[in-house]
């Protein structure tokens, strides 16, 4: 399971970056550009992963499919940043 949570995050910044434009592609630049579709995604996984214990399952599962479904839309074309619900 922690490689697919791995696996859905570099997913996850490889969509945002993307989305940031060609200035926002280098890893060094993914470090320190704020206010970006890429710092967004990097923050709300980590908010995500401090909300949940290792040993929760069922939630951590859940979470993995919310997280896949909100790839999917910001890989449309229109899309800029996928905004969390409650």
């Amino acid at each position: 399971m922690q490689r697919e949570v791995l696996a859905l995050y570099r997913t996850v910044l490889r969509e945002a970056s993307r989305k940031d434009g060609p200035g926002g592609s280098s890893f060094l630049s993914l470090l320190v550009t704020e206010g970006t579709t890429t710092s967004y995604a990097r923050h709300e996984f980590r908010k995500q992963a401090h909300e949940v214990k290792r040993t929760d399952f069922k939630t951590i599962e859940y979470k993995m499919r919310r997280g896949e479904k909100q790839v999917k839309i910001l890989k449309m074309p229109g899309v800029k940043v996928v905004s969390a619900s409650p």
